[in-house]
């Protein structure tokens, strides 16, 4: 096959600036005798370009929604990051006021055991004098008895009328309409038997 001179006419090269659709738009090719119909070439390019020109759109748009998707990435991060430091910094507060409120109240039931402790030293003192004075109450309770029964059995030695009165009065029983003038009244001081 032969090479014409018109088929190695220089063709315009595209450009390498712009957009594909551009480039494709700015397109221009020599006349030739033989070659192509022009307004086919012509058609073509117009569908190619349009369809470039849909490509870089929907380029435009996935790179418009990467874009936005890493912007929302980068908000959602920062968002996620803001949330864990102010989990972090309630977290830290929170563990600060419980060891706040535990000391409080070991304190608190530190004084509470040792307030018990001196209630209950308290107590048992109160109970050892309670007991010793109950002891001693038992003792003086005793003593007087002691005392009282010494009265009363001195009283009755007392009171003993001499044993020839007494045998008399054994045998005689008055009647129950006879006068009881007859016993002689014995005081204290007379009515002693002599030891």
């Amino acid at each position: 096959m032969s090479i014409s001179a018109d088929d190695q006419a220089p063709t315009q090269h595209l450009s390498t600036t712009g957009s594909a659709g551009e480039r494709l738009r700015e397109a221009d090719f020599p006349l030739a005798v033989r070659g192509y119909d022009r307004r086919a070439v012509d058609d073509f390019l117009a569908e190619l370009t349009a369809l470039v020109d849909e490509l870089e759109g929907r380029q435009l748009r996935e790179k418009v929604v990467h874009r936005a998707l890493d912007e929302v990435g980068e908000q959602t991060a920062g968002i996620l990051q803001s949330a864990n430091e102010t989990a972090d910094e309630l977290a830290a507060r929170s563990r600060a006021q419980a060891e706040g409120r535990l000391q409080r109240a070991e304190r608190e039931a530190e004084i509470l055991k040792a307030e018990a402790d001196k209630y209950a030293e308290q107590v048992a003192v109160d109970t050892g004098r309670l007991w010793t004075e109950r002891q001693h109450l038992i003792e003086e309770v005793r003593r007087l008895a002691d005392e009282v029964l010494a009265t009363a059995e001195d009283a009755i030695e007392r009171l003993t009328p001499p044993e020839a009165v007494a045998a008399a009065l054994a045998h005689e029983e008055p009647a129950a309409d006879a006068p009881t003038a007859d016993v002689p009244e014995l005081d204290g001081a007379t009515a002693r038997t002599p030891g």
